[in-house]
């Protein structure tokens, strides 16, 4: 991402390449598993690269720590 936003203001690169270039940077086994959450929302269009804000939601919540089953297994 460094490298690849000034390139995006600079208008070497477009924002959907810079949207299929993270993505494709993402391991493909995770791919897979964010790939279903993300084309469960709402705005899905396959024709349009996933928006990096979207993917960095569903990261988060997919290494989320304080899932409930982690909460209940791991009490006192």
């Amino acid at each position: 991402m460094t490298m690849a936003t000034p390139l995006v203001n600079n208008a070497t690169l477009s924002d959907r390449h810079y949207k299929t270039l993270f993505w494709m940077g993402i391991p493909e086994d995770l791919q897979r598993i964010f790939e279903f959450r993300l084309q469960a929302g709402t705005t899905y269009n396959p024709r349009d690269p996933y928006d990096i804000e979207d993917i960095t939601k569903v990261a988060e919540r997919h290494f989320e720590h304080n899932k409930f089953t982690e909460m209940f297994f791991n009490a006192p």
